[in-house]
């Protein structure tokens, strides 16, 4: 399995999102999907694998959310909603696990309200025409080691079908996923490197937070320092170099105010 890459949202060329998730409150479950095209797609290689994930990340964000009666629905400010970003956490191809929106951010994939407590993993490919390859097998026994690493050896895992009206994920997958977990579990974890806050310096020394706002899509990594807002980025983006100061954040400083303010230097959850 060494030879098997974790590749982040950068490695893998993901474009910023709509909206960036929330971290997820608890993770109880994982929930297995798969790409599902008609056509064999398991990839052959991890620049195909990078190329696939890129796709259903740009058909993921032109998505519109639609209202019970199937109608678009809109923003306060006339915009319409689409989906956040890629609807899955990660995803898994040849000899590659891709983060999508990553471990810690609630995904999108399964729907609500089971998003609230699980993972979602997808499986680049049919599994349903297609065998499940050993270098499929071990990648994702390679993935669900982490994921025990940093959640616990108690996750029940299920597929898609188990809670909504499909096939996903594809008949191979779902007959696998349980002896993945176990196997996940048969020998010690993979050490992948875990993220590192950035350095304290002159120009960023002040206490680094987690911040949320009433709108669970949104989460922020902030310096909050005499009651002001800096050097703001992505929960999900755990490089030490921070973007500016958003507009709407300047813009709208006293709504901020009143947002949650949570300790933490990572996205990434702890025990």
């Amino acid at each position: 399995m060494s030879d098997i890459q974790w590749l982040t949202r950068e490695d893998v060329g993901l474009i910023l999102p709509n909206r960036w998730s929330n971290i997820r409150p608890s993770t109880t479950e994982i929930y297995f999907h798969h790409s599902g095209t008609a056509d064999p797609s398991m990839p052959k290689s991890v620049e195909a694998s990078k190329q696939q994930w890129r796709s259903i990340q740009r058909d993921h964000l032109s998505r519109l959310i639609l209202d019970k009666d199937g109608k678009p629905t809109y923003w306060a400010d006339g915009t319409v909603r689409k989906w956040a970003d890629i609807a899955y956490n990660i995803g898994l191809g040849y000899r590659c696990v891709m983060d999508g929106r990553g471990l810690g951010p609630q995904g999108g994939g399964t729907g609500w309200p089971w998003d609230q407590w699980s993972i979602s993993i997808c499986v680049l490919g049919n599994t349903t025409i297609e065998q499940i390859t050993p270098d499929l097998e071990e990648t994702a026994v390679f993935a669900l080691k982490e994921i025990r690493r940093y959640f616990g050896n108690d996750l029940v895992i299920k597929g898609d079908r188990d809670v909504n009206n499909t096939n996903c994920p594809g008949d191979n997958a779902y007959a696998a996923k349980q002896r993945w977990w176990d196997l996940s579990g048969s020998t010690p974890s993979p050490q992948v490197p875990t993220p590192t806050p950035p350095e304290e310096d002159e120009d960023m020394g002040a206490p680094l937070y987690k911040i949320r706002s009433d709108d669970p899509y949104e989460a922020w990594l902030v310096r909050w320092d005499n009651g002001k807002l800096s050097h703001l980025s992505p929960i999900e983006n755990a490089s030490p170099t921070y973007s500016a100061l958003p507009t709407y954040i300047e813009d709208n400083r006293e709504e901020y105010k009143r947002l949650v303010v949570e300790s933490g230097t990572t996205w990434r959850p702890t025990k």
